[in-house]
């Protein structure tokens, strides 16, 4: 039989379906509609350089447990294969964020450490394309999305001298029409306190304040930290613009953070695993709890930042390296963490880049904490958290590191348009 196209246009107008006969077609991506979807893409396997992603439905059933259920990904790698091949390479250590409900990933490195990339790309249930180009080829770089989901901004990140620079990609008023025929261009934004990668980036408060967390900083790996309103992201001179926070306990690089909402007014930043100063890898968890109750600007965020100390939380099962770019994603509701894949100390070895093959863990983790209200006598939020690891039930069908990963919101069933509407097919 011949391949037919079946198309799902959403309403963001930076969305689009196209899939074949004996793949998932669009009737059955209703069964993402009112779930947050776990997407996880590339990155570096005891098989090479993945080809395939991975997807999972996450709901609660009538007793509130956490239940995931695997879906047919193939739809999600027509663009990995139609690219690549199925003994091609792909991105390592790409950066990523979410425009809405469409993922997208930018640069990375193909096998070697010198083929750092550009590109930008959409990556979704069939539709994936071509976006647009960084200013600069980075790989080992932190993003996240800014602009009420329009905007993904890129910090830091190999080779030199990218290092010390972010730029911003840019999606107000794009859609598929218009990015057939042209493409978004990074624009460069403010330069970053120091030579950065391999650290992360956190967003409080929505789209007010930015964290940018530990990584190696001018060729040393550090456990400062950093913090500065969105609004400084497009100033070009505007390095003095970052102010310190707090600095964690432990030096760290290629460890994953995030973010979750304990109660209306505390905050959590969370930091696991990673790599230390002599490339140990590490099973430490480091948080910084922000009572945000009476700071509504940034300035009184990074006060309150610079004030609390970090403190020690509820370490992995094990110690997890190359967690680079979002291998930890928040839900929706962002009261719990997605913690997949990694390496382990004893399964990792940098020169296994090179050849694009290394082995990373299958385990899916959930970080969630517990707030009490207990009018503690120091007014210390840190007292009144309890937070702890459990497991999804659910692995990865391969284990992988440097991955890019994605929560994608629940999908409303009323972003889909009827097939008469489903039109512009952009290829």
């Amino acid at each position: 039989m011949g391949a037919t196209a079946s198309v799902v246009i959403y309403k963001t107008g930076l969305h689009q379906v196209n899939s074949t006969n004996g793949l998932m077609l669009a009737s059955d991506l209703t069964i993402f509609s009112g779930h947050n979807v776990l997407i996880w893409s590339t990155g570096c396997t005891s098989q090479g350089t993945a080809m395939d992603s991975e997807v999972m439905v996450v709901s609660n059933d009538n007793n509130n447990n956490l239940r995931a259920q695997r879906c047919h990904h193939y739809v999600w790698d027509l663009f990995l294969r139609r690219k690549y091949g199925t003994g091609g390479v792909l991105h390592l250590e790409a950066t990523s964020g979410q425009l809405l409900y469409v993922p997208i990933f930018c640069g990375g490195f193909e096998r070697t450490f010198d083929t750092a990339k550009t590109g930008c790309h959409l990556l979704g249930p069939g539709f994936h394309g071509h976006v647009g180009e960084l200013f600069h080829e980075r790989y080992g770089a932190a993003s996240i999305v800014i602009n009420s989901g329009k905007t993904l901004w890129v910090t830091g990140g190999m080779p030199d001298p990218q290092t010390g620079t972010t730029e911003l990609m840019d999606f107000s008023g794009m859609t598929l029409d218009r990015l057939a025929k042209e493409k978004v261009f990074g624009q460069l934004g403010i330069e970053l306190p120091g030579e950065l990668f391999h650290h992360c980036l956190v967003k409080i408060l929505d789209d007010t304040t930015v964290l940018l967390i530990g990584g190696n900083l001018d060729a040393a790996t550090t456990n400062q930290a950093w913090g500065t309103s969105v609004k400084n992201a497009n100033k070009t001179s505007g390095k003095s613009l970052w102010k310190q926070i707090a600095p964690m306990t432990f030096r760290k690089m290629s460890h994953a953070c995030g973010v979750i909402k304990v109660s209306e007014d505390v905050t959590v930043v969370v930091t696991a695993g990673g790599e230390s100063v002599s490339q140990a890898v590490l099973d430490n968890v480091e948080l910084l709890v922000i009572d945000i109750a009476n700071d509504i600007d940034s300035i009184s965020i990074l006060e309150s930042a610079l004030q609390t100390p970090w403190i020690e939380g509820p370490k992995l099962e094990q110690e997890l390296g190359g967690l680079v770019g979002s291998a930890m994603v928040s839900n929706h509701e962002q009261d719990r963490l997605y913690l997949a894949g990694g390496f382990t100390g004893s399964t990792y070895r940098y020169q296994h880049l090179f050849p694009g093959e290394c082995e990373g863990t299958r385990n899916i983790l959930v970080f969630g904490c517990s707030y009490y209200d207990n009018n503690n006598v120091n007014n210390n939020p840190s007292d009144s958290i309890n937070c702890q690891w459990t497991s999804l039930g659910m692995s990865l069908s391969l284990g992988r590191s440097h991955m890019v990963a994605y929560l994608l919101p629940p999908f409303p069933p009323s972003d889909y348009n009827s097939d008469e509407d489903q039109k512009n097919n952009l290829k």
